[in-house]
């Protein structure tokens, strides 16, 4: 429905004129746009930045378990009390370490990515009996939590440009997309949205004054 897709290109930074956002500059050159939806997770505070912006996030470290490929097995997200987990186009397992990965607080991790591999191949193994599985890599990253756990969606200072930064995008991304989309095209606010504005930050620096 005219919609484009590009993968694999950067974005380096929001354009803007007249004081309004007015497209983005990527890798290959800038692309206009009549609003601009900044979606980038831990990297929304480096957009943010030269336009004058912040957004305070926490620092919630994670270690993903990648398996060795195997035939299709889940269709689906599965979430259990021991682990969350998926399986990839390839076939591969992709799994949280952290048991209680939604709601886990912690700043650091709590063991070597080795040992916290072993033990959620092992609550792993659990799930999925009788299945040869062994870890072969993991991935760490940081979680897109901003500064009071709280998905932060919404219109910002800036004319023309809406934030969507929240923990889990995988869990929250049709919901929110769904939301969102009427916001910007019918214009109209949603009311489900109105405890997570960006806005709040700015409001809690006046409050603690």
């Amino acid at each position: 429905q005219g919609a484009r897709l590009i993968l694999g290109v950067p974005v380096t930074g929001i354009l803007t004129r007249n004081g309004a956002a007015s497209g983005v500059r990527t890798a290959e050159g800038a692309i206009a746009a009549d609003c601009v939806v900044i979606a980038a997770g831990t990297g929304a505070p480096a957009l943010l930045g030269p336009l004058g912006m912040t957004l305070p996030m926490l620092h919630r470290p994670a270690l993903i378990l990648r398996t060795n490929p195997l035939p299709p097995r889940l269709s689906h997200i599965l979430v259990t009390p021991a682990l969350e987990l998926r399986q990839e186009a390839d076939g591969r397992i992709l799994a949280p370490t952290s048991a209680g990965h939604q709601g886990d607080s912690s700043d650091r991790l709590s063991d070597t990515p080795e040992a916290l591999a072993a033990d959620a191949l092992a609550r792993l193994r659990s799930i999925l009996p009788g299945i040869e599985l062994d870890w072969q890599e993991t991935l760490r990253a940081e979680r897109p939590m901003p500064g009071d756990g709280l998905p932060v969606v919404g219109s910002t200072s800036l004319p023309g440009l809406y934030l969507s930064v929240m923990h889990s995008g995988a869990t929250l991304g049709p919901l929110i997309g769904s939301l969102v989309s009427r916001e910007l095209l019918l214009g109209r606010a949603e009311p489900m949205l109105a405890p997570y504005r960006p806005d709040r930050f700015a409001r809690d620096s006046i409050d603690q004054l």
